[in-house]
């Protein structure tokens, strides 16, 4: 038997899903599990159905609260780990049966303090909606690899599909009241942890059904994300890395940002002048970024005829970027 993992599952009207997320946790080939079910207040009959599987496996620990989002859930299944790892599991999500073994015996095999696995997207019924193939390798990452992946691979920042060692969440909550607050984190994460591991290994099915966060309109609350890139670019400004990876660490980024302020100005009420400000306030906090990308952050690296186009545009008019944007888009 092996360390004990707690497996932390916060669970909002999800009741469709529960049984094939609860099956996919208690077969897993590793057994020496501790799993945490957090019921954000379901007002579906989802708590019902948590404390019914908490009697089938005493491994299950259920915890109702009143409905506080997926943060709030996350932090309360973390101060109630008992584990040495701690993993995450959407509750319409699941794992693969060896997901947990796979993820432990590499966390083991190279002394790491976070395994970063694959995930799959799956369609609302569990067929699979992505291509990619898996070797299952196993590469150690230096910080300055994790964040040029986290750029260009989703499976880097989100917070499932991933093993953590207990104490890197000593200092670390999620940010309550937030969306993307896997992106939040990061950071936070990463700094805490000495050795990272990338496994090339499908190890989580991520549900795209209608309603889920990622497919959500934008709202107020994406402001929080414009924020937290703008805060991730600098932290990486101030890192110690090549100026090749901070140059595109930026140059990725920075269209993102600029894109979900552009989703703000095109779907909010900007008649509410407060939020208005804000999306016109971020837009000119990015133009130092803006500069730094133009200028190769500091000459090394040379800028393409686009990004040097777009970012000229973006420096005259914000009207006009956001029109060259929406060409890029259509190709």
């Amino acid at each position: 038997m092996g360390e004990l993992i707690t497996v932390v599952i916060p669970v909002y009207n999800v009741k469709p899903y529960l049984e094939e997320c609860f099956l996919s946790v208690i077969n897993q080939s590793y057994s020496c599990l501790d799993i945490v079910v957090i019921d954000d207040g379901s007002t579906d009959g989802s708590g019902k159905v948590c404390d019914e599987w908490g009697e089938k496996d005493s491994r299950i620990r259920v915890i109702h609260q009143a409905n506080s989002g997926l943060s709030a859930a996350r932090n309360a299944g973390i101060d109630a780990a008992g584990g040495q790892y701690i993993a995450f599991l959407d509750s319409d999500d699941y794992y693969e049966t060896d997901t947990i073994k796979d993820l432990y015996n590499c966390a083991q095999r190279n002394n790491a303090d976070m395994v970063v696995g694959c995930g799959r997207w799956v369609s609302e019924e569990g067929n699979p909606l992505d291509e990619r193939s898996y070797n299952g390798s196993e590469r150690i990452l230096s910080k300055e690899e994790f964040w040029g992946l986290f750029c260009d691979q989703q499976d880097f920042v989100v917070a499932w599909s991933k093993l953590y060692k207990k104490e890197l969440f000593d200092t670390v909550r999620f940010p309550e009241g937030q969306i993307n607050e896997d992106f939040g984190i990061a950071r936070f994460v990463v700094d805490n942890a000495n050795q990272i591991v990338y496994l090339n290994k499908s190890v989580y099915n991520y549900r795209i059904r209608q309603g889920s966060i990622l497919r959500s309109p934008f709202s107020e609350k994406n402001l929080y994300l414009i924020g937290e890139r703008l805060s991730l670019i600098d932290y990486i400004l101030r890192q110690d890395f090549s100026r090749q990876a901070q140059y595109h660490f930026c140059r990725k980024q920075f269209p993102e940002a600029m894109d979900e302020i552009g989703n703000g100005f095109r779907f909010l009420n900007t008649k509410d002048i407060r939020v208005k400000s804000k999306l016109e306030n971020y837009y000119k906090e990015y133009r130092l970024i803006a500069k730094k990308i133009l200028m190769g952050i500091d000459g090394s690296v040379t800028p393409d005829f686009y990004t040097k186009l777009s970012l000229t545009v973006y420096l005259l008019s914000r009207r006009a970027y956001f029109f060259l944007r929406r060409l890029k888009k259509k190709g």
